[in-house]
């Protein structure tokens, strides 16, 4: 045992003493860091943010008891995983005698709120999260729960009664308790959205905003060990087919988003090197680290990654230090456009031309073949309007276009 931590117990030959004041030192020690560690906890499921919430009325709905703390079972890891900074849960008995169970928990950003709610609507079952149709709120209806966010809160009202409650029962509640709350409500993480459509599974789709959420979603992938949360990384995995899974890893920055990608190569080629289970493939897109796992082979894992919808916009806070670049890279390439259409614009006025040219040539020759044919074959070097009869040849001479006499 270390010198730090050494208790002064001393052994006397002459008997059996123990110097107590060190072992009160050292209760007391110890009874400061419980407390400490105490304070924590508190603090992380602390009832005051979420508390106008629970009011002791809620239209007609009358509070049983006061807002306790540490709702839906959560432990002080679950809570630092979906970053909780209040929660609290109470009690509610309406006139006509049905009681619900109201929680309320508060979390530091809206994907850390839609990150609880694909946690917690996978208990029992997994289940498919839309927008309710008669709250407009993001989440899920099951038999005696009512499970919704409102941007960075999170929702859930579960019937105390033994028999199903009423569906518009249980949407008149959540109507109150959303209404207190403030939140953009309806939506979903655009990380969500860019998922492949195809073989999709919904009901598997799980949002983290921390590393161990990830691992408990995806499973202990070694490769995911290089990966970082920091900076506000955020990722979405959800199952495809039986076998396949895909994880997407979204960085708020490139700079954090190229450090993570050597790491992560770093650590898939150490992987490989100690014969240890590897992803099926791995990309960067952008701000995105995309992992396939369990993929039956490597063509699927490809056609996974080549369905991600990668929309991300990179804006400039001041001048843009690649502007001149930019404006020579548009010049060449409208420029290049400008001499591509003088070139096409050419070419068709020269087919033009030369259709046009063909056909009225074409209908000139047309018509004097007919004429000489008229003629009885007659030809001639100046287009078969005069010739000179050198050769004595037999013509048929049309009268019609001789003179008369005297004229």
């Amino acid at each position: 045992m270390s010198a730090t931590w050494h208790l002064a117990f001393r052994l006397q030959s002459k008997g059996s003493a123990v110097r107590i004041p060190n072992l009160i030192k050292l209760f007391r020690v110890g009874s400061l860091f419980l407390l400490l560690g105490v304070g924590v906890v508190a603090q992380q499921v602390s009832t005051e943010a979420v508390a106008p919430s629970l009011p002791n009325r809620l239209g007609d709905f009358v509070a049983q008891d006061a807002v306790r703390p540490l709702p839906l079972g959560l432990d002080a890891a679950a809570l630092e995983d979906f970053a909780v900074v209040s929660a609290g849960r109470r009690n509610y008995t309406s006139a006509e005698g049905a009681r619900f169970a109201i929680s309320v928990v508060r979390t530091n950003t809206d994907s850390a709120a839609y990150s609880m709610l694909r946690h917690l609507v996978r208990k029992p079952t997994p289940a498919p999260t839309a927008v309710l149709p008669d709250l407009g709120l993001v989440g899920t209806a099951q038999t005696n729960r009512l499970i919704f966010i409102k941007g960075s809160t999170l929702i859930e009202i579960v019937g105390m009664d033994g028999q199903a409650a009423s569906a518009s029962a249980m949407a008149g509640v959540a109507r109150l308790v959303a209404d207190s709350v403030e939140g953009v409500a309806g939506e979903t993480p655009v990380l969500v959205q860019h998922l492949p459509n195809a073989g999709r599974s919904d009901e598997q789709i799980s949002y983290a905003v921390s590393l161990p959420a990830l691992q408990t979603a995806a499973g202990q992938r070694p490769a995911l060990e290089a990966v970082s949360f920091d900076g506000g990384a955020e990722a979405v995995t959800t199952q495809y087919g039986n076998d396949a899974r895909l994880v997407i890893i979204e960085f708020m920055t490139p700079q954090y988003a190229a450090e993570t990608d050597a790491r992560i190569g770093q650590r898939i080629a150490q992987l490989r090197a100690e014969g240890q289970p590897v992803p099926s493939a791995y990309k960067r897109i952008g701000n995105y680290s995309v992992f396939v796992f369990d993929a039956p082979h490597e063509q699927a894992a490809q056609q996974l990654i080549g369905g991600i919808k990668y929309e991300k916009e990179v804006q400039w806070l001041g001048d843009n230090p690649r502007i001149l670049e930019r404006a020579q890279r548009d010049y060449t390439v409208t420029m290049g456009n400008v001499l591509l259409s003088t070139l096409k614009l050419t070419g068709i006025s020269l087919l033009c031309s030369l259709g046009i040219g063909g056909l009225i040539g074409g209908a000139v020759f047309i018509k004097r073949r007919r004429a000489q044919a008229v003629n009885g074959g007659v030809f001639s070097d100046a287009g078969g309007m005069m010739r000179l009869n050198l050769e004595d040849l037999p013509v048929r001479n049309d009268s019609s276009k001789l003179l008369g006499s005297g004229e």
